[in-house]
């Protein structure tokens, strides 16, 4: 299934980039090219990212705070970025 038809990218090659390394929104739009053109897929495409990662990571209350954590810091840097 297309996760974002712009660029022609499908769930699979999401989550094999994913099961690969990545874990930002970042790392998949530089390694995949989503969510670069129109941006319509990306909050899907976060989500789906979201959710790939509690899936390889596993249930852990503690990983899932990581996981947050991260995404939090993730969101704060390109805030800062745009601001700065």
């Amino acid at each position: 299934m297309y996760v974002c038809v712009c660029n022609a990218v499908t769930e699979r090659e999401v989550r094999n980039t994913i099961k690969n390394g990545a874990t930002t929104m970042r790392q998949l739009r530089s390694e995949l090219n989503v969510a670069a053109s129109c941006g319509t897929c990306e909050e899907g495409i976060e989500q789906f990212l979201e959710d790939v990662l509690s899936d390889e990571l596993g249930s852990s209350p503690l990983i899932n705070i990581y996981c947050k954590l991260i995404l939090i810091l993730t969101l704060y840097s390109f805030i800062h970025f745009l601001i700065h």
